[in-house]
């Protein structure tokens, strides 16, 4: 057993592998498969049959394959992933692909469009879960592929078994399944699964690292071997991970203007990898998640800030961001003049999310209008605070300033000056592993 998955090579599955692989998902009274139409994804939809008939009553299954308009096979090998998933028992449903296609980056945009697709129709039917057929090679690929990117132990954990793609949350029960085990399934239903011509094109970087995998195979670099690999490193993620997490909450604080800071001394005696991870939480929190740097981009920083030493001034711009040093502590809040977001009206009760950073609720029958621009000088807003302010006053810049029905300043982020009116920093994150940010 690999991580709770059985490691699955050789014969055809058994039922007991079968359940093992899909039991994360034995509790969803519905669920979505992404068949194209090729062995694997047709793998995947037989055996799913297979374990809803060993179930007795398993969930309500729901296929979906996207005719991308790249191919004009594509709408025949839809049609003929239909009538194979209704003599299973399941339902089908094609979806289209419409509009213009782009010139360069095609396969990356057929992905987002695919998951935007299912997505919606996930939506439409109530379904919580996508399953898809990535496998032991698909994950030797990508391991291969980010390794030579240059990512970190984050990238190197290669596909997880659950994930999230534009709102979609998918499941990959097959990641430690030798592809050959699909094809001998799909063999035994009498089936030869669609060949997409892209498979083979040498053009696109996955093509040339699969056709690699057989060099490298006899050195020890096998699927099953680079899959471990990669199982390892997420063991590391997840440590790194909780424990900068641990760390982020005993010396990072927030205060209610979107402002992080930690003392120089405490992040200066970090070790580095430590550094770099609590340094891309503080850009994620002040963001709201927007922020967008890589890793190298993260290492160069912290290389920056440790080359002062804590001396002097330091500040920089990055992902989105202002990082710099003030009053012996390392601050970050969002930059600027960047994508300021409109200007906003609550009328009358009612709550919403700003900028993805601040929470405002108005309890009140006032007209309140969150404005991202109205000018303020510190003297005014301390005055207003009755408190000194820690922070430069570009900081301030990307706040929220909360107007009353006449145009008086009765807030500023996180202090407000009218019961019944609150505003407090509560960024929304797409997540702060560092494996989300580009290699």
């Amino acid at each position: 057993m690999l991580n709770g998955v059985t490691e699955a090579s050789g014969a055809m599955l058994d039922p007991a592998e079968i359940a093992a692989l899909l039991a994360p998902v034995a509790a969803e009274e519905k669920l979505a498969l992404g068949v194209s139409g090729g062995n694997d994804s047709l793998g995947l939809m037989l055996l799913v049959h297979d374990w809803c008939r060993q179930l007795g009553r398993g969930p309500e299954i729901h296929v979906f394959s996207v005719d991308h308009g790249l191919r004009a096979e594509a709408a025949d090998e839809c049609a003929w992933v239909a009538a194979i998933a209704r003599r299973l028992g399941f339902q089908h449903q094609t979806l289209v692909w419409e509009g213009d296609k782009p010139v360069s980056g095609i396969q990356a945009a057929a992905r987002a469009a695919r998951y935007r697709l299912m997505g919606r129709a996930m939506e439409k039917h109530g379904i919580g879960v996508l399953l898809v057929a990535h496998h032991r090679q698909d994950q030797a690929e990508t391991l291969l592929m980010r390794l030579a990117h240059g990512s970190g132990p984050d990238g190197l954990c290669g596909m997880g078994r659950w994930s999230e793609v534009a709102g979609t949350r998918i499941f990959r029960p097959l990641l430690n399944v030798d592809p050959a085990q699909l094809r001998e399934r799909v063999a035994a239903a009498g089936l030869v699964g669609v060949a997409d011509p892209s498979n083979a094109d040498r053009a696109f970087e996955r093509v040339r690292w699969r056709s690699k995998l057989d060099e490298l195979a006899p050195m020890g670099l096998d699927g099953e071997r680079l899959g471990r690999f990669g199982y390892r490193m997420g063991r590391v993620r997840d440590a790194l991970e909780f424990y900068s997490g641990e760390l982020f909450a005993q010396i990072v604080t927030l205060d209610h203007f979107g402002v992080a800071r930690v003392a120089l001394p405490a992040f200066l005696r970090l070790p580095a990898e430590m550094q770099i991870r609590i340094l891309g939480r503080m850009l994620v929190r002040v963001t709201g998640g927007q922020s967008r740097i890589s890793l190298s981009g993260l290492e160069r920083l912290v290389e920056a800030i440790m080359a002062r030493g804590g001396d002097g001034k330091f500040a920089r711009t990055a992902g989105g961001a202002q990082v710099l040093f003030y009053r012996g502590c390392l601050l970050v809040h969002a930059e600027p003049g960047r994508r300021e977001p409109p200007e906003t009206v609550l009328e009358g009760p009612g709550e919403m999310l700003w900028d993805q950073r601040f929470a405002v609720r108005n309890r009140g029958q006032e007209r309140i209008v969150i404005s991202p621009d109205y000018p303020v000088s510190r003297c005014l807003f301390e005055r207003l605070a009755g408190e000194g302010f820690a922070a430069p006053m570009g900081a301030l810049k990307r706040v929220p300033r909360l107007l009353d029905g006449e145009g008086k300043l009765v807030g500023i982020g996180g202090h407000v000056l009218r019961v019944g009116l609150e505003c407090r920093f509560a960024p929304v994150a797409r997540g702060e592993a560092c494996g989300q940010w580009a290699p």
